[in-house]
């Protein structure tokens, strides 16, 4: 499968609730990418796991994910696209950087203001930078 990853992140093409397969469709990656990129998420950013659904104790992710989730799972892939690193570097060299601030709900809220007017890339909003 030969797609090219978006570099932007387009709030109004993202439903109140997305499926991992249409936004694997929107970012240009594998479903199985979407898959672990919410891995990588679940383990590592409460405020993500927090959006899923609870059953007693257990976290339902077979639904679909929500806007903020949607914009996690762009950030989470775009550090690792970035970084051109193996998986097996990719969590611990995440895990040790500043990226988990970045995405907070706090920091999600901020990139729908600085862009209210639409998708910019990330490199144009400095919401994505790699400490």
């Amino acid at each position: 499968m030969n797609r090219r990853m978006h570099t932007t992140f387009k709030p109004n093409e993202i439903s109140e609730s997305t499926t991992k397969r249409n936004l694997a469709k929107l970012l240009g990656v594998s479903e199985r990418s979407v898959h672990y990129y919410c891995e990588f998420a679940m383990n590592n950013c409460a405020e993500f796991a927090s959006d899923y659904p609870c059953i007693g104790k257990e976290i339902v992710t077979s639904v679909p994910l929500t806007k903020y989730q949607c914009w996690c799972v762009w950030i989470v892939s775009t550090f690792i696209h970035d970084l051109r690193l193996p998986r097996r570097l990719i969590e611990n060299h995440l895990y040790n950087s500043s990226w988990q601030g970045k995405v907070s709900r706090a920091a999600y809220e901020q990139f729908l203001k600085v862009n209210a007017t639409g998708g910019h890339s990330h490199e144009s909003s400095g919401i994505c930078t790699i400490a």
